[in-house]
C-alpha cells in the first residue's frame, strides 16, 4: 500500500513565532522544496517575520517516518542554517509536520505544524465585471490538437494546478455602466480610479488578497490586459479587456482563459519569461518557455506552435516563486514589481547580464535621444527609434517603451546608482507584430519621469539614460547614452515649483495617467491649479495645464463608495481655455451676435470640440512653443487617439460640452458567478 502524499501547507507555534510551513516533495509535480514563513505572535496581530527556503533537500522516507533535512537560505539572520522536517506517514488522516532548526545559538525553534491544506498559498480573490461582460467560461484543453493533458479550466483552477487556492471571497460585482452611453471603453485613470474605490481588500501594506477586473474595451483597443499598480504598495490588482462578445468558440475561451491568468501571474509578481533578466537578482531570460507567461505571438513559429506545444502551465521557476518565494517577494503589496523584500529600487545593469554586448543582434539599431537640459520637476520623456539593416526585416512590436514592456531604460543618477525605470501601470498588448524593412524605422516615446519608485529625476544634476528592445529570439539592441541635465532650482518660482512637487506622489499619478478627475487625486488636481495660478510662465504651469485640460476633456466614470456608477461629463470650454494659450490659438467663444452665429453656422458650429481638437494638434505640433507639454503628450500616443476617437462625434448637434454630473443611482449588482 502506497504512504499516503505529504505535500501541502502546515501551520504551526512555538517560541512567540507562528509558522507557515510548505512542504513540496511529492503529490502532482513535486519541486522537492520546503519553505516557510515566520511572524512573530506578540500583540493583536501576527508581525511578519521572514521567511526560510530549503532546496534539494535531503529525503529519508522511512516506511512510518519521513524525514527532511537540508541547509536552508533565511531572509533574516540565522547563525546555523541546518533544518530538519520530519512527517509520520502511517496515521490516519494528516499527521502533524515538526519543523526544527536553531534560532540562535541559545534557542531552537521545534514547532508541531497542523496540515491546513494541499494548497502551498491561500489568496483571498474578488472579481468585478462590467454588465455585458462574461467571466472567461471554462476551457476544454482538448478542443485543439495539443500535447496539454485534457481537462477544463477556469482562471482559479490554472492556479490550483500550479498549488496556489484563489479564493472568492464574495459574489462577482456587477459594474453597470450602461449609462455611460458611447464611452463605454476604460482609460488608465479611470480603471486607477475604480481599483482606489472598490477593491475591498486594497491595502497600505501586504495582504494575500486580488482584485481581478472584466472588463469590455480599454481606450486602447490593442490592450488586452494591465495590472494596478502605485507608489507604495504594489500588486494588488489587474484588469482583463474581453470586449461584448460572448465567448462561443474554443478560440475565444482559450484567449480570456489566457489572458486572465497571464494578468494574475503579474500580480504575483511574475515578469514576462523575456524579461527575467531584469529581477534582483537577475535570471535568465527564457523567450521561448512554454508558460503562461509568455506571449504567444513572440513564440518561434507563432501562437499555432505555441498553443500546439502548451501545456497550461507555468514552467518550473514560475511554479518556485509561486509556491515558495520569499513571503514579501510573492504577497500582494509586498516587494515591488520585478523586486525582493531586500531591494526597493530596480536591479543595476552591472549585475545583469541581460545588458551585455554580446547579446546584441547586429541587425538591430536602437537609438535614444532626450533633451539635453530641463529645470528641476519638469517631466522627462524620451524618444525610441528602432531600425533594421536585415535584408529580409524583423518583425517588431507596435509599440516601443517600458509601459509596453518592449523596451527598458536603464537611468544612471548623479550619485551613480543605476535603476531601472518601471511605469505606473504596464500594459498587455494584443497588437499583432509588424515587419520593419531596411530604410523604415518605428519610432515612439516614453515618459520615463514617475513610476513605481517615485520621481526617477528628483535631485539635480547630470542623469545617463540606455534603453535595450529585447526581440522575441532573446537578442537585444542596446540604444547610445543620452545625458539628461537637470538644473537646480535657482529662480522663485522654481523654488516655488519645487515647494509644490518634490515628493508630491499624486502629481506624479497624473502625470503617468496623463491626467484624472478621480476623487482620490483631488489633492493632486488641487496643486496643478496652484502651479497655474502662482507660476504661470513656469514650464510645468504648461504641464499642469495639459493635465487638466486632457483630463476635462473626456468624460469620466468611476465607481463611488456608495456602489453607483457616475460620470462627470467633459468641460470641453474650460479644457479649451487651459491649453489654447499654449497652443497659440486663443480659447474659442461662441459668436456674440445672432448674425455672427448664423455666419459661423453656415461654415460648421464653433464648438468647444473643435477648439480643443485644434490646440492639441497646434500643441503637439508646436515642440519650441511648450517642449515640457509637448513632451508629455507625444509619450501618450494611445490616449491621445482615443481622446480624438472620443472628440470626433462629439459635434454633433445636441452634444452637451458644458460641466456637469450624470449619476446612476442603480448599485452595483451583487450575482453570484
Amino acid at each position: 500500500m502506497n504512504a499516503q502524499a505529504v505535500s501541502g501547507r502546515y501551520r504551526g507555534a512555538a517560541a512567540g513565532l507562528e509558522v507557515e510551513l510548505r512542504v513540496d516533495v511529492d503529490g502532482s509535480h513535486p519541486l522537492n522544496v520546503v519553505s516557510a514563513d515566520y511572524s512573530r505572535t506578540s500583540g493583536s496581530q501576527p508581525r511578519y517575520l521572514g521567511s526560510m527556503r530549503l532546496d534539494a533537500p535531503r529525503i529519508v522516507r522511512g516506511p512510518r517516518l519521513l524525514t527532511i533535512t537540508g541547509t536552508a537560505r533565511f531572509t533574516f539572520g540565522a547563525s546555523r542554517r541546518k533544518v530538519s522536517i520530519t512527517i509520520p506517514r502511517d496515521g490516519a488522516g494528516r499527521p502533524p509536520a515538526t519543523l526544527r532548526h536553531p534560532l540562535d545559538r541559545r534557542r531552537t525553534l521545534r514547532s508541531a505544524c497542523e496540515f491546513e491544506g494541499v494548497h502551498f498559498r491561500h489568496v483571498e480573490f474578488e472579481e468585478a465585471r462590467e454588465r455585458g461582460v462574461q467571466r472567461p467560461p471554462a476551457h476544454d484543453t482538448a478542443a485543439f490538437t495539443t500535447r496539454a493533458r485534457p481537462r477544463t479550466l477556469l482562471p482559479v483552477d490554472a492556479y490550483a494546478e500550479a498549488g496556489i487556492e484563489l479564493a472568492e471571497t464574495r459574489p462577482t460585482q456587477v459594474i453597470e455602466t450602461s449609462g455611460a452611453g458611447p464611452d463605454a471603453a476604460w482609460s488608465d485613470a479611470e480603471l486607477h480610479a475604480a481599483m482606489e474605490q472598490h477593491f475591498t481588500a486594497l491595502g497600505d501594506g501586504p495582504k494575500w488578497a486580488i482584485w481581478l477586473m472584466h472588463a469590455g474595451n480599454h481606450t486602447d483597443p490593442t490592450i488586452s490586459g494591465l495590472m494596478f499598480d502605485r507608489r507604495g504598495p504594489q500588486r494588488q490588482g489587474c484588469a482583463v479587456f474581453h470586449g461584448y462578445e460572448p465567448a462561443d468558440t474554443a478560440d475565444q475561451r482559450r484567449g480570456r482563459l489566457y489572458s486572465c491568468v497571464h494578468e494574475l501571474g503579474h500580480v504575483f509578481n511574475l515578469r514576462h519569461c523575456w524579461q527575467r533578466s531584469l529581477y534582483e537578482p537577475p535570471v535568465p531570460s527564457r523567450p521561448h518557455a512554454l508558460s503562461w507567461m509568455n506571449y504567444p505571438d513572440r513564440f518561434e513559429g507563432g501562437p499555432d506552435a505555441f498553443f500546439g506545444a502548451f501545456g497550461f502551465g507555468f514552467d518550473d521557476a514560475e511554479l518556485g516563486h509561486l509556491r515558495h518565494g520569499f513571503r514579501q517577494d510573492v504577497i500582494m503589496g509586498g516587494a515591488p514589481f520585478g523586486g525582493t523584500e531586500k531591494t526597493t529600487r530596480g536591479p543595476a545593469r552591472g549585475r545583469d547580464d541581460g545588458w551585455a554586448p554580446d547579446r546584441q543582434d547586429p541587425a538591430l539599431r536602437l537609438r535614444l535621444s532626450a533633451p539635453a537640459v530641463l529645470a528641476l520637476n519638469v517631466p522627462v520623456s524620451v524618444g525610441l527609434e528602432l531600425s533594421t539593416t536585415a535584408q529580409r526585416g524583423r518583425l517588431v512590436p507596435t509599440r516601443l517603451g517600458p509601459r509596453s514592456s518592449t523596451v527598458d531604460v536603464i537611468i544612471r543618477r548623479p550619485d551613480g546608482e543605476e535603476t531601472l525605470f518601471e511605469p505606473l501601470l504596464e500594459h498587455c498588448r494584443a497588437a499583432p507584430s509588424t515587419e520593419l524593412r531596411p530604410g523604415a524605422a518605428l519610432r515612439d516615446s516614453a515618459f520615463v519621469h514617475y513610476g513605481k519608485h517615485g520621481y526617477a529625476f528628483a535631485e539635480p544634476g547630470t542623469y545617463r539614460l540606455q534603453s535595450r528592445y529585447t526581440a522575441p529570439d532573446g537578442r537585444i539592441a542596446l540604444s547610445n547614452v543620452v545625458t539628461v541635465r537637470v538644473r537646480p532650482a535657482t529662480t522663485r518660482a522654481d523654488r516655488r515649483v519645487d515647494a509644490l512637487i518634490a515628493g508630491n506622489e499624486q502629481v506624479g499619478t497624473l502625470m503617468s495617467l496623463l491626467g484624472s478627475r478621480a476623487d482620490t487625486l483631488d489633492a493632486g488636481n488641487d496643486t496643478l491649479r496652484t502651479l497655474i495660478e502662482t507660476v504661470p510662465s513656469h514650464p510645468v504651469a504648461d504641464v499642469a495645464r495639459v493635465l487638466r485640460g486632457v483630463a476635462l476633456a473626456r468624460d469620466f466614470k468611476h465607481v463611488d463608495a456608495r456602489g453607483a456608477v457616475v460620470t462627470r461629463s467633459a468641460s470641453l470650454g474650460e479644457a479649451s481655455t487651459l491649453i489654447g494659450p499654449i497652443a497659440g490659438l486663443a480659447a474659442a467663444r461662441p459668436a456674440a451676435t445672432p448674425a455672427r452665429r448664423a455666419a459661423a453656422h453656415s461654415r460648421g458650429p464653433v464648438t468647444h470640440e473643435r477648439a480643443f481638437s485644434a490646440a492639441l494638434t497646434n500643441l503637439e505640433a508646436r515642440a519650441a512653443a511648450a517642449p515640457a507639454a509637448t513632451g508629455l503628450l507625444r509619450s501618450r500616443p494611445g490616449e491621445l487617439a482615443a481622446l480624438r476617437t472620443h472628440l470626433a462625434p462629439a459635434a454633433r448637434p445636441g452634444r452637451r460640452s458644458g460641466p456637469s454630473v450624470r449619476t446612476r443611482t442603480r448599485p452595483i449588482n451583487q450575482q453570484q458567478r
